[in-house]
């Protein structure tokens, strides 16, 4: 018993000594999807279609999709860089049970997703998904579907992202008609003597 705490002890005075080993740092192509990230506000055909948020996760190795639509659907996506395949893929299911899975990576300026599959009729199916960001900072998103072998192709979705507006902060409790503080202020004790300091006894000695 004795031995197994003294162990336990090393390992920690170890621990402390040389810290926890550095995080792997993702490699620079799993930030090529980094402009989709953010709270948007997405639209077709200039009407609302719903509302996604995209988040950074697993130490920047990931991007979560978080999407809500209009009528009360709801779903997510997992976007990740494979290093080993050199290639971009997501995994998405919806609130009806439907599932996509896409691969590809960065066409120019968009990411392009697709995949073959079989639609429900039985028939080849391909999925192509392209999502391209705009100089205004918006982005749009393409998906498409081919049943000719991508002779041709049909428009699904075409929406628009946007960035929803941050929310206002609330206004300040302090008074925003002061005079910047007189950090020389002799009612003030020597110990404020910094700016944040000298502010702060300014605040409440002032008349």
């Amino acid at each position: 018993m004795k031995k197994s705490v003294l162990v336990y002890a090393a390992l920690a005075v170890v621990g402390v000594l040389f810290g926890a080993p550095p995080r792997p740092v993702p490699p620079s192509e799993a930030h090529q999807f980094d402009f989709w990230l953010g709270e948007w506000s997405v639209t077709e055909a200039g009407k609302p279609a719903g509302s996604s948020r995209i988040q950074s996760i697993a130490g920047g190795n990931a991007l979560l999709e978080n999407w809500e639509d209009v009528d009360g659907g709801s779903g997510k996506s997992l976007n990740t860089y494979n290093a080993k395949r050199k290639q971009w893929q997501q995994f998405w299911v919806d609130s009806s049970g439907g599932v996509l899975e896409l691969s590809g990576g960065i066409v120019g300026r968009s990411m392009v997703l697709s995949n073959e599959t079989t639609g429900r009729d039985g028939r080849p199916l391909r999925n192509r998904i392209t999502w391209t960001p705009n100089d205004d900072g918006s982005v749009r998103q393409l998906w498409e579907t081919s049943r000719d072998d991508g002779r041709t192709w049909q428009t699904s979705f075409d929406g628009l992202y946007r960035r929803r507006p941050r929310p206002t902060s609330a206004r300040s409790p302090f008074r925003s008609d002061r005079p910047p503080p007189d950090y020389s202020d002799t009612r003030c004790p020597a110990a404020f003597n910094t700016a944040i300091a000298a502010s702060t006894c300014a605040l409440f000695t002032s008349t």
